[in-house]
């Protein structure tokens, strides 16, 4: 079978599976494959080698959420001690008695961009 080198997404003839090609300089440097659920796998040149990655389960850390009514505005805040979310319902106390404090898990969200882990 004859082989031909991709220039476009349009050349990819794949059924279901959206195609997003990444280029830097006009040269391909990473294709991502989506499939009709939205799940996806990326694969790119990275430091002279191929990287295959997908998207990782979410992660999700514990922390401290101060929550209530203070003069009928409604808060949310959240903190990564109870110490802390416990000190700052003490400076609002004067001004509600509805304020709590509980544990929740909430996702940890990577927004750090590096060379490693944004490709294109």
């Amino acid at each position: 079978m004859r082989r031909s080198t991709v220039k476009t997404a349009f050349d990819i003839k794949l059924k279901g599976i959206k195609i997003e090609l990444h280029k830097l300089d006009k040269e391909i440097k990473g294709v991502t494959l989506t499939d009709e659920d939205g799940n996806d796998v990326s694969v790119y040149l990275s430091n002279f080698s191929m990287v295959i990655d997908v998207k990782a389960p979410p992660h999700f850390v514990e922390k401290y959420q101060l929550s209530g009514d203070i003069k009928g505005v409604k808060v949310m805040e959240l903190f990564d001690t109870e110490y802390e979310a416990k000190s700052r319902m003490i400076d609002f106390s004067g001004m509600s008695d509805s304020l709590t404090v509980e544990k929740v898990q909430v996702e940890q969200i990577d927004d750090s961009v590096n060379e490693e882990n944004c490709p294109f």
